[in-house]
């Protein structure tokens, strides 16, 4: 297939962006998978951090990251306080990596809300460096996902393209509400 579907578009970012030594953040490990790759592209010199609500999403995180080469630190916290825990790291992150919506075969009624994801949005940019990349994929077929969805359309929209160059991906023909993902390298 000539075309990506999602999460292989995201991956095929992911690789084509990462090096053995960079710093990547996770801000919605989930189950872990987006974790696990993320490792699997980086050294020894690379660090992984990964933030959280669900004690569920950390365990299974932290068993896929088990024998990761790189280091990782994951935090069982929102990801709106993504700038104060990793305040140190500002303005050198080189990817932050958001996943919305909720837990896969988990209570779909914890989800990622438009407050937090505005606040980690605005805070992941300021951890970015310098041709840094935000992924973002967004699910508008479900309550929250629409509000996220159309939060971020019009934010990406407005946004100021002397900063930031910023696509989105998406199936079009699917009548579904299919994910949406933003890129947004930071200028």
């Amino acid at each position: 297939m000539a075309l990506y579907r999602p999460i292989p578009f995201v991956h095929h970012q992911l690789k084509k962006h990462l090096s053995l030594a960079s710093l990547v953040v996770d801000a919605t490990v989930g189950n872990g998978h987006d974790s696990e790759y993320i490792a699997s592209l980086l050294g020894y010199r690379g660090q992984l951090f990964g933030f959280d609500i669900q004690e569920e999403a950390i365990a299974a995180t932290k068993e896929k990251l088990e024998h990761a080469l790189c280091r990782t630190t994951l935090y069982h916290e929102s990801h709106a306080n993504m700038f104060e825990t990793l305040e140190a790291f500002a303005g050198r992150i080189d990817c932050v990596v958001f996943n919305l919506g909720f837990l896969p075969h988990h209570d779909e009624a914890i989800t990622t809300l438009l407050p937090t994801t505005y606040s980690a949005i605005l805070q992941s940019l300021c951890l970015l460096r310098k041709k840094g990349l935000l992924i973002i994929v967004a699910y508008p077929g479900h309550g929250a996902g629409k509000e996220e969805y159309n939060l971020l359309t019009q934010l990406f929209k407005d946004a100021d393209t002397t900063a930031y160059y910023i696509t989105s991906y998406a199936q079009v023909n699917d009548c579904k509400n299919p994910p949406v993902i933003y890129c947004i390298e930071k200028k």
